[in-house]
């Protein structure tokens, strides 16, 4: 156990991080929490580098010949409702000192002080060189965080640091766990370099997810493996934090709320990919909300549409299959923009009763290309009102022989309708073609 308390709701905290407070980790990272422990703060793969000193302590060395390029030296870590603050004093590589000191002094980037006779230290204007502060609490390699075997985080989970950059892959593996707060494959407010989530074998997580960070960017591809758990939302993305290469989402088997192939309020530079269900699968996997290939995007005048809002810069690839796969919509148009094509198809994606073969679903929209393979798809359409809402951002939509969809009410198509399957208009419905 981490963090001492009775209460999982009374503000006691106690973090974990697998780097340092400030100092730079070199290699790799790896925490492993295991056989029913609790975490009643955060969950950090990287380092925490949030707590840099605008100013250190520097001490008089007894020999005045000793001084060399000055390196970080912790005295002590104070813990400060889970947040950890160092007192620092900045030593040469062959400390040997007195009790009196120089006083305060404040970090510089002068490259000049190293050719001063204190190697980096300028007595006068009381300078310390840093070749660069923003780097505190970094870690060089990989960070791997896994959480099994019934563990409890009370807080969130950060595949990265909380400011300290993780230079190489952040991966988080969940199984069989419980987690309270968010899961970021990302960091906090830093970088990584490519991220992986997995979460499965009846893992609960009572907030979002995301493949990307919370703040802080994922500089290559975000990675989200999902299956036999429960979860409310799911994000290739980040939350504002971007993702500059791809994410790839799966999602074979479980139950959960929403699942976005981009992020929240951030965006994916390159193409996002959503899986959802396996084709010939025996599990049940149930989006009670719903799927969407592009992000959330941010409502900036707080009317509940963002569509305005750029959060794929790439295309969009959905796949919807499985008999046991159960989406109650894909799209909206009121959901983030997608620059590229938005391709949904709906492969095997039936009731298995071969004398009723619809599936319900409530609603289509918001994407280039809708296809049916082997698939049976009725539309309730109806909007959050409850009212009917057809179609209205769809561009194509392909029904081949073996595929049949049905449609509730007025819907439009707004480019191509290839056909040769089945599709059904309630009386007094209609649907309009406006071919290119």
């Amino acid at each position: 156990t981490v963090g001492v308390s009775n209460n999982l709701n009374d503000n006691k905290s106690g973090n974990v991080y697998g780097g340092g407070a400030i100092s730079k980790v070199y290699g790799n990272t790896n925490i492993e929490i295991t056989n029913n422990s609790i975490i009643y703060g955060n969950v950090y793969g990287g380092g925490d580098g949030s707590t840099k000193p605008d100013s250190v302590t520097v001490y008089k060395p007894i020999d005045q010949s000793e001084y060399k390029k000055s390196s970080y030296e912790i005295l002590s870590i104070k813990n400060d409702n889970g947040n950890l603050i160092p007192n620092v004093k900045v030593s040469s590589q062959k400390p040997s000192y007195s009790s009196s000191v120089y006083g305060e002094f404040n970090w510089s980037g002068d490259i000049s002080l190293l050719k001063s006779e204190t190697k980096g230290i300028d007595l006068k204007k009381k300078l310390l060189y840093s070749e660069n502060t923003n780097d505190l609490g970094s870690v060089i390699g990989n960070t791997f965080v896994t959480i099994n075997e019934n563990s409890l985080i009370n807080g969130s989970v950060y595949g990265g640091g909380n400011a300290g950059i993780v230079g190489g892959d952040a991966e988080v593996h969940i199984s069989s766990s419980d987690i309270n707060g968010k899961v970021y494959a990302g960091g906090n407010s830093s970088s990584v370099k490519n991220t992986k989530l997995i979460v499965d074998n009846n893992s609960i997580i009572n907030k979002n997810v995301f493949g990307g960070g919370n703040l802080g960017n994922v500089i290559g591809n975000s990675n989200v493996n999902i299956s036999d758990s429960s979860i409310n939302t799911i994000y290739g993305g980040g939350y504002s934090g971007n993702v500059l290469g791809d994410s790839n989402v799966i999602i074979s088997s479980g139950s959960y709320k929403n699942v976005y192939g981009g992020g929240d309020q951030g965006y994916v530079n390159g193409n996002t990919y959503v899986n959802i269900g396996l084709e010939n699968s025996m599990k049940t996997t149930t989006i009670s909300g719903l799927v969407y290939g592009g992000g959330h995007g941010y409502d900036a005048d707080g009317d509940g549409d963002a569509s305005d809002f750029t959060t794929v810069n790439g295309n969009s690839n959905v796949l919807i299959q499985g008999v046991n796969t159960n989406v109650e919509n894909y799209g909206s148009t009121k959901l983030g923009l997608v620059v590229g094509n938005v391709d949904v198809n709906f492969k095997n994606y039936w009731s298995g009763n071969s004398t009723s073969k619809y599936k319900t679903m409530n609603g289509i929209d918001r994407a280039t290309t809708v296809s049916f393979e082997n698939s049976y798809v009725l539309l309730e359409n109806k909007g959050t009102d409850g009212k009917l809402v057809g179609i209205k951002a769809i561009k194509n939509l392909v029904i081949p022989k073996g595929s049949g969809l049905k449609i509730s009410t007025d819907s439009e198509i707004s480019g191509d309708f290839i056909g040769g399957g089945e599709l059904y208009l309630d009386t007094p419905v209609s649907c309009s073609i406006f071919a290119a």
